[in-house]
C-alpha cells in the first residue's frame, strides 16, 4: 500500500497524469493539451472555483488542478463532460452541506489525488455522500471512471462512550457527545440492546422511543448503517478503476457497487476493478455489490477486488449480492464487529458464481465467511478467528463465531453446488465449517401434502418447482395452497412435526485444514445440522484439535477421533448420497462436472507387493469422478509400496493430473509415506505410493484420497 501511495505521489508531479481507464486516443491527446488551475478562477467557495475551472475546459477533455484551493463546498460539484480530469490537492477539501460532494455523470472522467493523506476529501455532515458515479434513472451509467490516490473521509467513525439512563431519558457521561443529526439507533449496555432514538435534545441529552431502564455508566455506540453516507457510490458504472484510496468513517458503505448516496438501485455495476484500497473504521460496510430486487435471480457483476485491506469496519467488509465477481488476495481484520443481525459476517456471498481465493480473513464476528448463494468457489484462503473483533465500547468479544457458513437464503433462494477447498480454517470460537440452516419451522406430511405446525408460515409466492428441505430430504413444491398447506411433487411419507427449511445442496468440501476451533465450547470442526446440507461430498479434509466434531448424526466426537479417516466408523461421511445434479460450468469459476456415479478402483498386490495377495479396493460412499476416497485392506504378506488405479464412470471428463493424498483408517501410514501421480489418463489415472520402506499391517484398512480437475 505504501508503495502505491508513493507511486501516486510521483505521478502527481507529471503532466499529463496517466489513468488506468481505457480512454480514446482523441480524448487522451486533448487532455494533454488543455490544462486549467482552479485557483485562477473567481468564486466564493472551492466548489465554485473548481466548477468554473471545469467549465472553462469547454466540451473538450482536459485537466483541472485544485492545488491551492481549500475550504468547504456550498453545493455539489458535477463533472458532466467526457474525458475531464480533476487533480485534487495536496490539501483538504470539505464537502459541507453538498450532497454528494462530487457527482460524476460522464464517461472517461478521472479524479486523482497526490496520495492518501495528502489529498483529502472530507464529509462531516451525516446523511451526506462523498463521490457518486451515476446519472438519473433511465440514462446510461458512466463508464471508464478512475478514482485514485485520495483519502475520502466520512462524517464520523464511531460515536462511543458511556451514558446514564432513566427510562427513555439518556444522559451523556463520557466519550463522544451526542449529535443532533442522529435519527437512527443507539446501542446501550452489556449485553448490548439496540434502541430507537426519538430525538436528540442537545449534546448531552437524548430521548429514546422506549425505556432502557435504569443504568449507570453503561457503554453506548452509535454510527453504523446511516442511510446516505456512501464514500464512493458506483450506480451502474462499468469498466471503472477505484485504486489506491483510503476510505473511513462512512456509516452506510465505503464503496457501493450498484447504488448511489441515497436513491434506488438503477442498474448493476459491472466489470469494475477495486484494488489496493485501505477501507477501515467505517461504521457500515466496506464494499457492497448491491441489488435491491429479491424476486429475480442475482444479476452478473464481473467485478474484481484484489489487494485491498479491510480493518475494523462495523458491518461486513464485503457484501457480494451479484454474480461472477472475483475477490482475491485481500486482507480483512476485525470486520462485522458490531454484530447487527443479517450483517454479521466479514464476507457475505449472496450471489452466484463468485470466486474467492487467496484472502486472509481474521477475527470476524458471527461468521467470517457466509455463503448463501450458489455455485461459488472459496479456495486457498486463511480464515482465522483468533484475533477476536472487539466492539468499540461495549467490550463484546468477536472471537465466538463460525469460520465458514454455507446456508440458503430462504425458500426459493437455495445455496447449491458451492465448492470449499484448500482453506486453512482455525481458532474460530464456533464451528470451523457450518453447513445447513436453522429450520424455518416444523411440518407434518401425509404423502405429498405438507401441513404447517409451527415457525415460519408457507408463502403463496413460492412458485411451483421451488425446492424445500423436509427433514433432511430435498423435495419440489407443486403448489402452495395457503400459508398452512402446500403440495409437493412427490410423497414425503408420513412424518409428524419434522424440520423444514431452505435447501443447501451439492456442497463440496475438499482438502481444508480445520483446526483448533471452538476450544472450550460445545461447537467443533464441521457440523451439518439444523436443516442439513444434502448431497455433501467431503474429501480429504484435515479436521484436528477441535473441541468437538459433530456430524449430521448429531453425535459429538472427541478431538482425538476427528483425526480419523473420512468414511471410518469414527468419522462417517456426511450425507453419503452422491450428488444428484452437476456443478454447472460458468465464467468466474472452475468448470467442474460432478457425475452421479463413483469410479471403480484397483490396487496392486502380491506376495510382499502392495496390499498383499488378492487385495480388494472399495470407493467410499459419497465419492464421484471429481473427488473421493478409496480404501483397501492389507492381506497376508503386504508390501511397503504399491499402486492404485481409478476408472472413471464417465471417461474423458478430466484433462489434468489428479491430486492424491494418504489418510489413516484402522491402519496408519508411515509419517514419511508419499504418493505421486503416475498417469494423466482421462479415463484410468493412477498413482504410486511408498510407505517409506515399512510394510503395511495385515488386516488394516488404509485410505487414499483423490481430487481431479474437470475439463
Amino acid at each position: 500500500m505504501q508503495k502505491l501511495w508513493l507511486l501516486a505521489a510521483l505521478l502527481f508531479a507529471v503532466d499529463p497524469l496517466p489513468t488506468t481507464s481505457p480512454q480514446s486516443a482523441a480524448n487522451q491527446q486533448a487532455n494533454a493539451a488543455v490544462v486549467r488551475y482552479a485557483s485562477s478562477f473567481a468564486g466564493a467557495t472551492p466548489d465554485a472555483k473548481i466548477a468554473a475551472c471545469l467549465a472553462d475546459l469547454g466540451l473538450l477533455p482536459g485537466t483541472c488542478y485544485t492545488d491551492g484551493v481549500t475550504g468547504t463546498f456550498a453545493a455539489t460539484l458535477t463533472i458532466n463532460h467526457p474525458g475531464q480530469k480533476l487533480v485534487v490537492g495536496p490539501g483538504t477539501l470539505e464537502f459541507g452541506s453538498a450532497s454528494p460532494g462530487i457527482q460524476i455523470s460522464a464517461d472517461d472522467v478521472s479524479v486523482i489525488g497526490a496520495g492518501p493523506g495528502r489529498s483529502i476529501l472530507k464529509q462531516d455532515n451525516l446523511y451526506r455522500g462523498g463521490i457518486v458515479i451515476s446519472t438519473h434513472a433511465g440514462a446510461a451509467a458512466p463508464s471508464n471512471i478512475t478514482i485514485t490516490g485520495l483519502t475520502i473521509q466520512g462524517p464520523s467513525a464511531y460515536a462511543t462512550g458511556t451514558v446514564n439512563t432513566s427510562g427513555a431519558s439518556v444522559t451523556w457521561a463520557s466519550g463522544s457527545q451526542f449529535n443532533p443529526q442522529w435519527a437512527a439507533t443507539i446501542t446501550i449496555g452489556t449485553p448490548a440492546v439496540e434502541y430507537t432514538v426519538a430525538r436528540v435534545t442537545d449534546a448531552t441529552h437524548l430521548v429514546l422511543a422506549s425505556s432502557a431502564g435504569t443504568q449507570s455508566g453503561a457503554g453506548y455506540y452509535v454510527g453504523w448503517d446511516v442511510n446516505g453516507t456512501v464514500g464512493i457510490g458506483c450506480n451502474g458504472c462499468s469498466y471503472s478503476h477505484i485504486t489506491g484510496n483510503e476510505l473511513s468513517g462512512w456509516g452506510h458503505v465505503a464503496i457501493g457497487l450498484g447504488e448511489g448516496y441515497y436513491g434506488p438501485l438503477y442498474s448493476v455495476a459491472n466489470h469494475n476493478t477495486i484494488s489496493e484500497n485501505w477501507i477501515h473504521d467505517n461504521p457500515g460496510e466496506g464494499i457492497v455489490h448491491a441489488f435491491s430486487n429479491p424476486n429475480v435471480p442475482w444479476p452478473d457483476g464481473y467485478n474484481t477486488e484484489v489487494d485491498n485491506r479491510f480493518d475494523n469496519n462495523g458491518l461486513s467488509a464485503v457484501d457480494m449480492a451479484t454474480g461472477h465477481n472475483t475477490f482475491r488476495e485481500n486482507i480483512l481484520r476485525n470486520n462485522a464487529c458490531e454484530n447487527k443481525s443479517g450483517d454479521a459476517s466479514s464476507v457475505q456471498v449472496a450471489g452466484n458464481y463468485n470466486f474467492l481465493e487467496g484472502n486472509i480473513i481474521l477475527g470476524g464476528n458471527q461468521w467470517n465467511v457466509a455463503i448463501i448463494g450458489s455455485n461459488n468457489d472459496l479456495s486457498h484462503n486463511v480464515i482465522d478467528g483468533a484475533t477476536g473483533a472487539i466492539g468499540p465500547s461495549l467490550g463484546q468479544a468477536g472471537d465466538w463465531g463460525h469460520g465458514i457458513q454455507i446456508s440458503a437464503n430462504g425458500i426459493g433462494r437455495p445455496a447449491n453446488n458451492n465448492k470449499v477447498s484448500h482453506n486453512h480454517v482455525w481458532k474460530n470460537a464456533g464451528y470451523g465449517i457450518l453447513m445447513g440452516v436453522p429450520p424455518s419451522g416444523l411440518v407434518t406430511t401425509s404423502g405429498a401434502y405438507a401441513t404447517w405446525v409451527s415457525g415460519a408460515d408457507f408463502n403463496t409466492s413460492w412458485a411451483g418447482g421451488t425446492q424445500v428441505n423436509v427433514n433432511g430430504v430435498v423435495y419440489v413444491i407443486s403448489r402452495v395452497i395457503s400459508r398452512m398447506e402446500m403440495v409437493l411433487t412427490t410423497s414425503a411419507g408420513y412424518q409428524t412435526g419434522v424440520n423444514y427449511g431452505a435447501v443447501t445442496d451439492g456442497t463440496i468440501l475438499a482438502f481444508n485444514d480445520v483446526e483448533y476451533n471452538a476450544t472450550g465450547t460445545v461447537a467443533g470442526g464441521i457440523f451439518n445440522g439444523g436443516v442439513p446440507a444434502t448431497h455433501t461430498v467431503d474429501v480429504a479434509d484435515r479436521v484436528v484439535n477441535n473441541a468437538n466434531f459433530q456430524n449430521s448424526d448429531g453425535a459429538a466426537h472427541a478431538s482425538d477421533t476427528n483425526q480419523a479417516a473420512l468414511g471410518s466408523s469414527a468419522f462417517p461421511m456426511i450425507n453419503p448420497a452422491s450428488p444428484g445434479n452437476p456443478f454447472p460450468a460458468g465464467p468466474g469459476t472452475p468448470e467442474k462436472v460432478i457425475p452421479d456415479t463413483a469410479p471403480t478402483c484397483t490396487v496392486s498386490g502380491g506376495a510382499s507387493v502392495g496390499f498383499g495377495p488378492a487385495p480388494s479396493c472399495v470407493v467410499a460412499a459419497g465419492s464421484n469422478d471429481n473427488a473421493g476416497v478409496v480404501y483397501s485392506q492389507a492381506t497376508t504378506a503386504p508390501g511397503s509400496s504399491g499402486a492404485v488405479t481409478l476408472t472413471f464412470h464417465t471417461p474423458g471428463r478430466h484433462d489434468s493430473p489428479c491430486s492424491y493424498s494418504l489418510s489413516n483408517s484402522t491402519g496408519e501410514w508411515n509419517a514419511r509415506a508419499s504418493i505421486i501421480s503416475t498417469s494423466r489418463s482421462s479415463n484410468t489415472p493412477s498413482a504410486a505410493w511408498d510407505n517409506n520402506g515399512v510394510p503395511l499391517t495385515v488386516g488394516s484398512y488404509y485410505g487414499i484420497n483423490y481430487i481431479c480437475s474437470g475439463t
